[in-house]
């Protein structure tokens, strides 16, 4: 049985090469343990001994080091700093300065702040999102279904990104995050305009969950079968009645709805099982106003997108 991932809340200071009191960071609750640290010290290195127990270490900005993804943009250790530390078993902290204990070595990559996508501010809980299959410069913006950013990054010359998501405060009145299980999407701005790549979910789900990690492949028309999945539409753009056409290689689920431009779910068109071939959809377009609109299916991990224009 795969056993749930669990949040540790790390206060480090330095104890060379040190057990720590009470390290043992059981599955079941939150441990809190405090370190004496009297220099900075990079997460690969510190965590070496534990990194095969441990998915993610993460400060409070949603920089994190992914022992297993060979992933850090997490900026060295510093005294004093509060970090969590998500496990998927009891773990026993030991702690590690001596970089040639680093078997399996992380890359590390600059955190930049994005200029076209604006995300909502840290709150309480956030996700972390790996992005590979990138063009040499962008930004990643993830929006939920209700049309909100709760995440974004820049990436230039890069294998991977790593993005932040974050969740709503607990008893806020005001629209601050994602909700736990809201639905989010996958934007990319690069030097041609803003992309809708289709996209497929190597590790996790497209559904916000506090303290999970998904990783997610961006991918291009040559990784892509054009007869399958949502077809072209003709025309487009349009101004009166239209459908929307699938083509599936097997039965399986779909799951396919229709996004405004701000990314904000406005339609559900189909969530059941259908046979292989082609289908097609008839949107009730009438209560649909003129715009920019995105018609988004997921089949398995894979995620398919295709955008249209509607003139009332």
């Amino acid at each position: 049985m795969m056993l749930k991932p669990v949040v540790a809340i790390v206060l480090f200071s330095l104890v060379c090469n040190a057990t720590l009191a009470n390290s043992i960071l059981p599955t079941d609750r939150s441990s809190t343990v405090t370190y004496s640290l009297d220099r900075a010290i990079e997460a690969p290195v510190a965590f070496a001994h534990s990194a095969e127990d441990i998915l993610l270490v993460k400060d409070m900005d949603g920089n994190f080091f992914a022992p297993k993804k060979h992933f850090n943009n997490l900026s060295p250790l510093h005294p004093g700093w509060t970090y969590q530390v998500v496990i998927t078993k009891p773990v026993e902290l030991i702690w590690n300065q001596n970089p040639e204990n680093v078997l399996s070595p992380s890359h590390y990559y600059q955190p930049l702040k994005p200029k076209h996508f604006k995300s909502v501010e840290p709150t309480l809980s956030d996700m972390s999102i790996l992005v590979t299959g990138l063009p040499p410069e962008g930004e990643i913006g993830i929006v939920t279904e209700r049309g909100i950013c709760i995440g974004a990054a820049a990436f230039s010359n890069q294998e991977w990104i790593g993005v932040a998501v974050w969740g709503q405060r607990p008893n806020s009145k005001e629209i601050n995050g994602a909700n736990n299980g809201e639905l989010f999407q996958i934007f990319l701005k690069d030097s041609e305009g803003k992309q809708l790549n289709n996209y497929e979910i190597l590790e996790g789900d497209d559904r916000f969950k506090p303290d999970e990690l998904t990783v997610i492949r961006l991918l291009n028309k040559d990784d892509v079968d054009s007869l399958y999945g949502i077809l072209p539409y003709h025309p487009n753009p349009f101004s009166s009645y239209f459908h929307i056409t699938i083509n599936l290689k097997d039965t399986c689920v779909i799951d396919l709805s229709l996004f405004d431009i701000n990314g904000k779910k406005v339609n559900q068109l189909s969530y059941e099982q259908k046979a292989a071939g082609t289908h097609s959809f008839i949107p009730d377009y009438t209560k649909l106003q003129s715009g920019i609109y995105t018609a988004r299916m997921r089949i398995g991990n894979f995620v398919s997108r295709r955008r249209f224009i509607i003139f009332n």
